[in-house]
């Protein structure tokens, strides 16, 4: 491969080398791949950088550990959840975090059609749900991430709810390491999980799914669908109470 002389992106080289963005950062810290950070903080790569990395290689052999992220949040809002806690997430609410390093855009696969309502559940280490679904909101715009809310999650983007203490999510198979690194999401048991994961079991989930105040949920017969798995006959009467 022919490089010009310019500054590389992150997603640029991680397409150079054929790795995982992960692994590139890893390279920068372990000090195998040279780069210029920016003023806000993110990485560019020189030509010669680069070219230098492919003629030396990884010196070491890498050791397969879990990177995890770190996401700064400050508390979004003043008072304590008394209502739902996703009641309000507008567009315009913002979640401040520390500037990132670009995330490459990722495209989802034709998902399979035989799997079933399967619920994983995880905790995330920030407690309060509302940071929680804006943290998935930014993670779905900035990577071209799919994401839609069911449960009662969803039902709180309709109108308010009692109070719960997990966000159910569909997300993309194919996308389960980016949202689990990306939320630094640990496996837990369903007691005290606060974000439950379901794998959606086909690409309509996605594209049938609708958007109340900047969020996104899956169709109202899904949300009717999973209402029904999850046992929840009294929250599904209230939705179709209310012409759902």
């Amino acid at each position: 491969m022919i490089l010009v002389d310019k500054l590389y992106k992150s997603s640029e080289v991680c397409d150079i080398l054929g790795v995982s963005l992960r692994t590139l950062y890893r390279y920068i810290e372990d000090g195998k791949l040279g780069s210029v950070q920016l003023a806000s903080g993110r990485h560019r790569f020189t030509k010669d950088q680069i070219e230098k990395f492919l003629q030396l290689g990884p010196t070491v052999k890498e050791e397969v550990k879990e990177e995890k992220e770190v996401v700064e949040t400050k508390e979004v809002l003043e008072e304590p959840i008394k209502e739902t806690p996703m009641m309000g997430l507008g567009a315009e609410e913002e979640v401040e975090e520390e500037e990132k390093a670009e995330e490459p855009e990722i495209k989802s696969t034709l998902l399979a059609e035989d799997e079933v309502f399967k619920p994983l559940y995880f905790r995330c280490p920030f407690d309060d749900l509302r940071v929680i679904a804006k943290l998935i909101k930014r993670a779905g715009e900035n990577a071209s991430a799919d994401y839609a809310f069911t449960g009662p999650a969803g039902l709180s983007l309709f109108y308010p709810i009692k109070a719960f203490d997990k966000l159910h999510v569909y997300v993309s198979p194919d996308q389960m390491d980016f949202w689990k690194l990306r939320l630094q999401l640990e496996e837990s048991s369903e007691e005290f999980a606060n974000v439950v994961i379901i794998k959606a079991d086909t690409v309509d989930v996605f594209s049938q799914a609708g958007e109340r105040g900047g969020l996104k949920h899956v169709s109202v017969e899904r949300i009717k669908d999973d209402l029904k798995q999850m046992n929840m006959a009294e929250e599904l009467k209230e939705f179709e109470s209310k012409g759902y």
